[in-house]
């Protein structure tokens, strides 16, 4: 079944290239003619709507905004640190990004580090808070600060660009509770959730669930700070942990690459998922379809970021009114390694 990426980007492609104009089908004849649902045919008409494609006009349907296409052209820097170009997420969110500038003439270049000599670009996206406060306030001297975005932090004054990570920690905790779980074994790394804004608004997230609902439970275990063998840490934990409190209802991690850590205790340990163990993660890491069972995770959807940037961008660099910045919403990502527990609660 066709997806909701793959369904905007057929109707944005035919938009762009006229062969959809004026009115266009009912969310019905879409439904029929994609042989996918009502869900997936609406959320990708709303996110036409949200990158001011089409509007809606009540009572009579939605059509295709007529608008001229304006030149753009331009240069963008990304600022990050290096690890960050090991990281699928931020890879897949700014191959995305390029392709869709590419069309409008507009280059990226990515900048591991610090530069006094930004002045030269259009915009600078910095990701994850890296930079020293008087870099910061250099680069707020080089550039005015509506160019200067950051991206999965908060800087006062400038525009932020993000996923909402206190509601991805908070649905993560909904979704268990919902399927009967209650006692919850929590593992993460201390540096991450002291260090890092988007763990730090997880966690807040899920405290903010557990204040709402009593009843649940939860036991966070930390890796410690600067250890090279997460897995055997991971192993490690979980045995003691084991032994101490006996065997975990359901594990979830922040970060999706320590569920290879927790696959590898079950596997020495004999137990299933999630017959024995449920199993959440984050990230919708690429390996989670192809393990058995295949896992459920928390999808950030790098797509609705990287469109954000692009029109704030060609905002920018047309002079046109930089449009509304929302907190893009994580989704769960349902597979087969968190056990419903509601039929034997009955």
């Amino acid at each position: 079944m066709i997806t909701t990426n793959e369904l905007y980007n057929d109707l944005e492609r035919k938009i762009r290239c006229g062969d959809l104009t004026g009115k266009l089908p009912s969310v019905a004849q879409l439904t029929r003619h994609y042989g996918t649902s009502h869900n997936t045919v609406q959320r990708a008409v709303e996110r036409l709507k949200l990158q001011g494609i089409v509007y809606g006009h009540h009572g009579k349907g939605v059509f295709v905004c007529e608008r001229p296409e304006l030149p753009a052209g331009g240069k963008i820097a990304v600022l990050q640190k290096l690890e960050n170009m090991n990281n699928p997420f931020y890879m897949h969110l700014f191959q995305y990004l390029k392709e869709r500038l590419c069309k409008q003439d507009v280059e990226i270049d990515m900048i591991c580090g610090f530069s006094d000599s930004l002045g030269q670009y259009n915009a600078a996206i910095v990701v994850d808070n890296f930079l020293e406060k008087q870099d910061i306030a250099v680069l707020k001297h080089t550039l005015s600060p509506e160019k200067i975005i950051a991206l999965n932090w908060d800087e006062p004054g400038l525009p932020s660009i993000g996923n909402d990570n206190r509601q991805g920690g908070y649905r993560s905790l909904e979704y268990l509770y919902e399927r009967g779980h209650r006692s919850i074994c929590l593992i993460g790394s201390a540096d991450q959730l002291i260090n890092t804004d988007i763990f730090q608004k997880r966690w807040q997230g899920v405290e903010d669930f557990l204040k709402e609902h009593p009843d649940m439970t939860l036991e966070k275990l930390l890796l410690k700070e600067d250890q090279k063998d997460r897995f055997n840490e991971i192993v490690e934990l979980l045995t003691d942990y084991q032994k101490q409190k006996g065997l975990p209802e359901v594990i979830f991690t922040f970060a999706g690459y320590y569920a290879l850590g927790i696959i590898t205790w079950l596997q020495q340990t004999h137990r299933r998922v999630p017959e024995d163990v449920s199993l959440l993660c984050y990230d919708n890491v690429e390996f989670a379809t192809f393990t058995n069972p295949p896992l459920t995770t928390v999808k950030e959807e790098y797509e609705l970021l990287a469109e954000q940037l692009e029109q704030y961008i060609l905002a920018l660099i047309r002079g046109t009114p930089l449009p509304e910045i929302k907190p893009v919403a994580p989704v769960i990502m349902e597979r087969s390694s968190v056990r419903d527990l509601r039929e034997i609660m009955k």
